[in-house]
C-alpha cells in the first residue's frame, strides 16, 4: 500500500491501523502507520492505548511497518477512532484531547454512548467558546469522524 500510494504522485499520505484477531489464541496481531489517536483497549476494568508506532503510509520508500501483538481476554472492547474525533474534544493541546477521549471511551460501552458523549461535548464547546478562534467554525460533528468498536469473543459463532 505504501508503494502504491507513492506511485500515484499525489503527494498525500495516510494513517493506518491494520489488525487481525486470532480467535483460537485470543490474540490481536496488528501494525500501525502513524495512527492517531492510538487504538484503545478496554478490558478487565482498565483502558490502555495499544503500543507501537509506524511511519505514515505513502511518504517514504522502503518503509517497514511493525508487526505487533497483544493478548485479548474473553471480554474486551477495542476502540478505533479517526483523528476527526479530536476536533470534538476540549483542550488546547493534543495530550489534553487524548486524555479527554480516553475518559469518554472509559465511560462508554456502546458506539452509541460514545457518539452521544462526543456530540454533547462538541455542543458544549460550540456554546461555551463562541469567541474562541479555535472553535469559531464548529457547528456540527466533523465530517471525517470515524469510530469503530470490536468487542469480545463471546459474540463469535
Amino acid at each position: 500500500m505504501n508503494r502504491e500510494l507513492q506511485d500515484t504522485n499525489i503527494g498525500k499520505h495516510a494513517t493506518l491501523f491494520v489488525g487481525v484477531i486470532d480467535h483460537e489464541a485470543h490474540t490481536l496481531h496488528y501494525s500501525l502507520g502513524a495512527q492517531l489517536p492510538m487504538p484503545l483497549l478496554a478490558a478487565d476494568g482498565k483502558l490502555e492505548r495499544l503500543t507501537g508506532e509506524g511511519m505514515p503510509v505513502g511518504l517514504f520508500p522502503d518503509v517497514e511497518y511493525p508487526a505487533l501483538s497483544c493478548a485479548l481476554p474473553a471480554n474486551f472492547r477495542l476502540w478505533l477512532c479517526s483523528d476527526g474525533v479530536l476536533e470534538c474534544l476540549p483542550g488546547k493541546t493534543l495530550d489534553t484531547r487524548l486524555t479527554e477521549l480516553e475518559q469518554l471511551v472509559s465511560e462508554s460501552v456502546t458506539l452509541e454512548q460514545l457518539r452521544d458523549r462526543l456530540a454533547k461535548t462538541n455542543s458544549l464547546l460550540i456554546e461555551g467558546d463562541e469567541d474562541d478562534e479555535a472553535n469559531q467554525d464548529r457547528d456540527a460533528l466533523p465530517d471525517d469522524l470515524t469510530i469503530m468498536m470490536v468487542s469480545g469473543f463471546g459474540h463469535a459463532d
